[in-house]
C-alpha cells in the first residue's frame, strides 16, 4: 500500500510540472516554441491554456477519486475523460485569431 501512495506521489508532482510547463511565460519549452512557431509568447500560451487546463482538471479529480477509492482503475476514467474532451475540442469552430 505504501509503495501505491509513492507512486501516486510521484505521478502528481509530474502532472504538476507538466501543467506549469505549458502554462508558464518563463518555461523554457513555452518560451523556446513560441519562438519557433515565430508566434507572440502570450498568444501562444493563451492556445496552450484550454488544453492544460482540461488535463490538469481530469488529473486533479482522477486524483481525488484514486486517494478515496485507492483503485488504479481511475487511470481508466481519466483516460476516457481525456479521449471524450478531444473529440469534443476536434469538433468545435476554431475561433482562435478570430477577434472582433
Amino acid at each position: 500500500m505504501e509503495m501505491h501512495n509513492n507512486k501516486s506521489r510521484v505521478h502528481q508532482v509530474l502532472s504538476g510540472g507538466l501543467f506549469g510547463d505549458h502554462c508558464s511565460p518563463i518555461s523554457d519549452t513555452t518560451i523556446l516554441s513560441s519562438t519557433g512557431a515565430e508566434c507572440d509568447l502570450v498568444e501562444h500560451i493563451r492556445t496552450q491554456l484550454p488544453y492544460a487546463v482540461v488535463n490538469g482538471i481530469i488529473a486533479f479529480v482522477a486524483y481525488i477519486i484514486a486517494g478515496v477509492t485507492k483503485s488504479p482503475a481511475v487511470l481508466l476514467f481519466a483516460v476516457a475523460a481525456l479521449v471524450a474532451v478531444m473529440i469534443v475540442f476536434n469538433r468545435l469552430p476554431d475561433k482562435i485569431g478570430k477577434r472582433a
